[in-house]
């Protein structure tokens, strides 16, 4: 088993956080003369992103709940914008200690102040579109981001 540190060490190769490693082994006998395995190699799957994002409901009036499947993230930063280059924009970020808790799903409600941040990015506008995305980072450094969703503020 690779102890932690050298596991950080070779994800660290460039390209090494998704994609294949190639090692081999250099021993010396001791006689001084020197040993050298074949090459082997790793695939190493890169971060994901999380899954299945949600948020409900998506009332003015009521503070929604946050969800989705970490898919071994531990650290997660949440953007709200008035329009998907989000020019008006909100940030939110949250931890989780275990990715694997609550069966790997993460789940928070918004405070009412949080809610009311991101209401107020379409406040003035004609449209009541929010979009948002999730980016996060897994217990390693690496990071990945859903795609943009939306949803429709209502009444």
């Amino acid at each position: 088993m690779i102890n932690s540190n050298i596991w950080r060490a070779v994800l660290s190769i460039p390209g090494a956080s998704g994609g294949t490693v190639y090692w081999r082994v250099v021993g010396t006998r001791t006689n001084r003369t020197t040993a050298i395995s074949d090459v082997r190699s790793i695939i190493i799957e890169p971060a994901q992103p999380v899954t299945n994002p949600t948020i409900s409901p998506t009332s003015k009036n009521s503070s929604p709940q946050l969800s989705w499947n970490n898919n071994c993230n531990t650290k997660f930063k949440v953007w709200f914008g008035s329009d998907n280059n989000f020019t008006k924009k909100t940030t939110y970020t949250f931890n989780v200690k275990d990715p694997n808790n609550n069966g790997g799903v993460f789940v928070k409600t918004l405070t009412s102040g949080q809610w009311i941040a991101i209401t107020n990015l379409v406040r003035k506008a004609s449209d009541p579109t929010i979009y948002w995305y999730v980016e996060s980072w897994d217990g390693l450094g690496r990071h990945n981001q859903t795609d943009v969703m939306n949803f429709v503020l209502t009444e």
